[in-house]
C-alpha cells in the first residue's frame, strides 16, 4: 500500500508549528539570551583580568588578582549550572513548584537574607508550563536579590483565586544598576517573556531604590489544566 501525502496539510503544517516546536525554539533561544547576557560579560572580564597579570611584578598584588579571578571563576561555575537546572529542572518534576520555590530558603540564608514565602493554592492542577514558567520567573527574582540589591528580606506570595492567580514578589534592597534606566537587563525581559507566554500582566515599581516590587496576574483557564 502506497502512503501519500497531503501538499496543503504540510503547507499547514509549516504555516503552524505545534506548541512542541514553538516551545523548542523559545526554550533555545531563552539559553541563548542566558549565554550571551550572562556568561559572555563575564568570560571577557576574565579574560581582561588574566591578562592584567602579565605586567605585575608584585607578587602580593598578583596573589591579590589571581584570588579575585578564583572567585569570579566561581560564580561563573554556578551561572553555568543554574542554566544547566533551567533546562531540566528535576527538582520540579519531583517535588512541585511550591516544594521547589521553598528549597530556595537555603541558597537564600546562607546569603544572610531572611525568605518570608506564603502560598494559598492547589498546585496540582497547574499545567506543566505554568510550573516552569513560574518556577524560572521566581528563580529569575531571587536570583537578581541576591546577585545586586543587597537586600535583608524577600518575600514572595502566592494565591489562587477561583479566576486569576496572584504572585508578589518584594525586597528591602536597592537595584542601583535599575534606577533610572529602562528594564532591559538583570534578566527582567527573560521574565517579561515568561508572564507573556502565559498570557499574564506583570507590574514592576518606577525603581528599584526603595527595594523591588513585582505583581504577577495570570488568569487561571491559562494556568490550570480544564
Amino acid at each position: 500500500m502506497k502512503l501519500t501525502t497531503n501538499p496543503k496539510l504540510n503547507s499547514l503544517s509549516r504555516l503552524n508549528p505545534p506548541k512542541k516546536a514553538i516551545h523548542l525554539q523559545q526554550e533555545r533561544k531563552r539559553i541563548a539570551d542566558d549565554l550571551h547576557d550572562e556568561i559572555g560579560p563575564m568570560l571577557a572580564t576574565l579574560k581582561l583580568r588574566v591578562g592584567s597579570i602579565k605586567g605585575i611584578l608584585n607578587q602580593k598584588e598578583r596573589d591579590t588578582i589571581l584570588d579575585e579571578i578564583a572567585t569570579d571563576i566561581d560564580f561563573l561555575i554556578h551561572d553555568i549550572r543554574k542554566i544547566i537546572r533551567n533546562i531540566t529542572p528535576d527538582k520540579l518534576q519531583r517535588y512541585g513548584l511550591f516544594r521547589s520555590i521553598e528549597d530556595f530558603r537555603s541558597l537564600v540564608q546562607k546569603n544572610n537574607i531572611h525568605f518570608d514565602f506564603r502560598f494559598e493554592g492547589v498546585e496540582n492542577n497547574l499545567k506543566e508550563e505554568a510550573r516552569i514558567n513560574i518556577y524560572r520567573i521566581m528563580m529569575e527574582l531571587i536570583n537578581n536579590s541576591i546577585k545586586h540589591s543587597r537586600c535583608k528580606i524577600i518575600k514572595l506570595f502566592f494565591k489562587t483565586y477561583p479566576d486569576k492567580t496572584i504572585i508578589v514578589y518584594t525586597d528591602d534592597g536597592c537595584q542601583k544598576e535599575l534606577i533610572g534606566n529602562s528594564y532591559s537587563g538583570m534578566g527582567l525581559n527573560s521574565i517579561r517573556s515568561r508572564v507573556d507566554a502565559l498570557k499574564g500582566r506583570i507590574t514592576f515599581n518606577k525603581d528599584f531604590q526603595n527595594g523591588a516590587f513585582c505583581q504577577i496576574l495570570f488568569e487561571n483557564k491559562t494556568l490550570l489544566k480544564q
